[in-house]
């Protein structure tokens, strides 16, 4: 190779490190910075001017003194650090997050010269799975049913309280279709106009009369939506549903108790009527006895 492709390559070289979007960074085995590219400017919010020849402890936030040293020491002991996720502080007092490579440096001989670190800033991403991590946390531990399916109605994920209720495990539910749960008594144009309903992109909500797995039947009240992906497409859909066949029990026993109530009046009121009747005519007697017969002589 001559001396005018080395140079090439190093030009190369040197326009992939200054174009990445991750921070790359050169330092020696002390920590001091030796380059910092326009994705580490970007990152940290320090200007190549501002770090090199500092140390790049700067960026270690309160709390983390010796986080660096043991890096650099296993960097000198000729052991690479592969994505390890911590946090770092920009030049505006930002904390973030970040997933930091960092590999040993050797020279032409083999010896360790120093330290080459890939970092990228992963809060956003962090953040996103945090609040991802706390929606599973309280799907899985709500007390209402959740169930998940793809486009075609197979299900996709269902929580412990699905499985509570219905009887089925998650193994049993998953891939199938939530037709398993039909007690036949929900009639089919109720479920064309479900479909019709989450097809186009709205919101359904209704009642089954379901099945369970050992065959008896409970009543649900469901909520089911579409769930559309970061093109506005629909991914998925979403049921959310109570199981209210105890409500559905207890309004049944009232309706009977009122109604039971409404005879009872009825009849009671009928029976009055027929007391008064019969109180006026006893009345009407005693006082044709008080005046005896008409046209009798006393």
């Amino acid at each position: 190779m001559n001396k005018n492709d080395t140079e090439r390559d190093r030009a190369m070289l040197a326009a992939i490190v200054d174009s990445s979007d991750d921070a790359i960074i050169g330092k020696t085995l002390e920590g001091i910075v030796v380059s910092w590219n326009a994705g580490a400017e970007r990152t940290y919010g320090y200007s190549a001017a501002e770090m090199i020849g500092k140390p790049i402890s700067i960026l270690l936030p309160p709390g983390r003194p010796d986080e660096i040293i043991q890096i650099l020491e296993k960097v000198k002991r000729g052991e690479p650090v592969a994505r390890y996720n911590t946090i770092r502080l920009r030049r505006d007092g930002r904390v973030i997050n970040v997933s930091l490579t960092v590999s040993p440096i050797r020279d032409n001989s083999g010896s360790l010269i120093g330290a080459s670190t890939i970092s990228r800033d992963i809060t956003e991403q962090k953040n996103k799975d945090e609040k991802l991590l706390e929606l599973s946390q309280a799907v899985e531990q709500s007390g209402s049913i959740v169930v998940i399916t793809d486009t075609s109605g197979n299900i996709e994920y269902v929580n412990p309280k699905f499985c509570d209720v219905t009887g089925y495990s998650p193994a049993e539910a998953m891939g199938k279709n939530p037709k398993i749960l039909k007690s036949g008594d929900t009639p089919a144009e109720e479920y064309k106009i479900l479909w019709d309903t989450i097809k186009a992109g709205k919101e359904w909500r209704g009642e089954f009369h379901n099945k369970k797995k050992d065959g008896s039947l409970y009543w649900e009240s469901a909520v089911i939506s579409p769930v559309k992906d970061d093109s506005g497409n629909i991914a998925r859909f979403m049921a959310v549903k109570e199981d209210v066949t105890e409500s559905k029990r207890l309004q049944d026993e009232l309706r009977k108790k009122v109604s039971a109530l409404e005879n009872f009046n009825k009849v009671a009121v009928g029976r009055e009527l027929k007391m008064i009747e019969l109180k006026k005519k006893i009345k009407e007697l005693e006082e044709k006895l008080r005046n005896g017969p008409a046209g009798t002589e006393t």
